[in-house]
């Protein structure tokens, strides 16, 4: 049984012991097909972040659907918080109401929102093209990733690739992809989260000790995870020969 992240792994093994010698082979990332090259007319939502950034906000970015495990409660509490220290923030997801398999639980997220006066504080932009997300990470401020719940977590990868500093929530999956590039947050702790984000927008281009976000993105690579694919493969063939 392959695995994409030895935390998977590692959770998978605490229920389930008898699995056949689990391996881990981490997914890759390509930048040529993540980066669309043609820059045609500037996104939408890259125009409304830029002149938010112009009038003084924070762009923090979330790339996912709306999910429960996706946490995005905690990080809306957070953003009160925030809000009530006096920072002017924007967090902009990819989520809608229209793709999501819980529209319920995405309702009582609305509210939440609306409870806590952030209306104008988050965006839900809906889904964009993988070829033309990259504009809106490099608009952006800040890559937050708040689930607690994911065999890998691919838009770590691509905030990475696009220099963006991640805070993420502190689980062992996230650690993984992120190593020394991200800062954490204790998982359900909306002043944890807050805090983690505080740090990031006060240090600014100095990252508050993260390590370069590129050059860890560059240990992700397609070519890697299918060579190890097919020598995993072929050892298998030779146990099943001898």
């Amino acid at each position: 049984m392959i695995f994409p992240t030895a935390a998977m792994r590692d959770k998978a093994v605490e229920w389930a012991s008898s699995l056949p010698e689990p391996c881990v082979i981490q997914y890759g990332f390509n930048r040529e097909r993540f980066v669309e090259e043609d820059e045609e007319e500037e996104l939408d939502v890259v125009r409304r972040v830029k002149g938010w950034r112009e009038q003084g906000n924070v762009v923090l970015l979330y790339v996912s659907f709306y999910a429960v495990h996706k946490n995005f409660e905690t990080l809306t509490d957070a953003l009160r918080l925030l809000k009530q220290k006096g920072w002017s923030v924007k967090l902009v997801t990819t989520t809608s109401r229209e793709t999501t398999g819980d529209k319920e639980a995405h309702d009582r997220w609305q509210q939440r929102i609306d409870d806590h006066g952030l209306g104008d504080n988050i965006f839900e932009a809906g889904t964009i093209e993988h070829g033309k997300i990259h504009r809106l990470y490099r608009a952006s401020d800040l890559f937050v990733f708040p689930s607690f719940t994911e065999s890998f977590g691919h838009p770590m990868v691509e905030a990475m690739a696009s220099g963006l500093p991640i805070v993420a929530a502190d689980t062992a999956v996230n650690r993984e992809i992120c190593g020394s590039a991200g800062a954490y947050h204790d998982t359900f702790d909306p002043a944890s989260c807050a805090q983690a984000i505080e740090r990031q927008m006060q240090a600014g281009d100095e990252r508050a000790g993260l390590t370069d976000p590129k050059q860890r993105a560059r240990e992700f690579s397609w070519q890697d995870h299918t060579r190890k694919l097919i020598e995993t493969f072929r050892s298998l063939v030779e146990e099943e020969r001898t």
